[in-house]
């Protein structure tokens, strides 16, 4: 009769599970205390990852346009593009439209598209646009500067994307789980760190 009046009250505690509104007292036996300073931490993270994501794909694009724009004043660059381009000036103009697109979207995308998604195409983004530069760069010294800078913005990209940890994966912000039954001259706790 005991054991069966323990484990009502084991069932009872269970089901009368209430969530904690203060980090500093204790858990209570039969309380599960999420702990809302630690779940608001954890989204002020991930918002702070897609924050600094955005602003480096914004500071790369802004690059990218600068190169473009300053090539635009060297005589010589636009000859060379005319003699590349044969005729077909439309048809890389819209390449380049379609490629500029790419770390534009990127500035949105890196701040609304859920954790794996956006991990994903961060990192695919950053080759693609890395590929491009590489194999497109000019030798203007302004063109190898600005390259360089928007390289390394794409590496810190690639590596912030790399690196950003699973919020699955991270403390839910439940601080402790405990039950706790009295009996005649027994206790039975059960607590687990979470």
């Amino acid at each position: 009769m005991r054991t069966f009046l323990t484990l009502i009250a084991l069932c009872i505690a269970l089901g009368t599970t209430t969530l904690a509104n203060s980090q500093d007292s204790p858990p209570q036996p039969g309380a599960l205390t999420l702990d809302p300073i630690a779940s608001h931490q954890l989204r002020l993270e991930q918002q702070e990852i897609r924050s600094e994501l955005s602003t480096l794909w914004t500071a790369v694009t802004l690059n990218m346009i600068t190169a473009d724009v300053l090539s635009l004043y060297i005589p010589e660059a636009r000859r060379k593009f005319t003699s590349f381009a044969d005729g077909k000036e439309a048809e890389l103009m819209l390449g380049g439209a379609i490629y500029y697109q790419i770390p534009i979207a990127m500035v949105f995308l890196s701040e609304v598209l859920p954790y794996q998604a956006n991990r994903i195409t961060n990192l695919v983004a950053t080759g693609l646009v890395s590929t491009a530069i590489i194999a497109g760069g000019s030798t203007e010294p302004h063109h190898l500067v600005i390259a360089g800078f928007e390289l390394l913005g794409l590496a810190a990209i690639a590596w912030k994307a790399w690196q950003w940890p699973d919020p699955d994966d991270s403390a839910l912000g439940i601080s402790n789980f405990g039950v706790g039954v009295t009996g005649d001259g027994g206790y039975l706790q059960y607590s687990m760190d979470f």
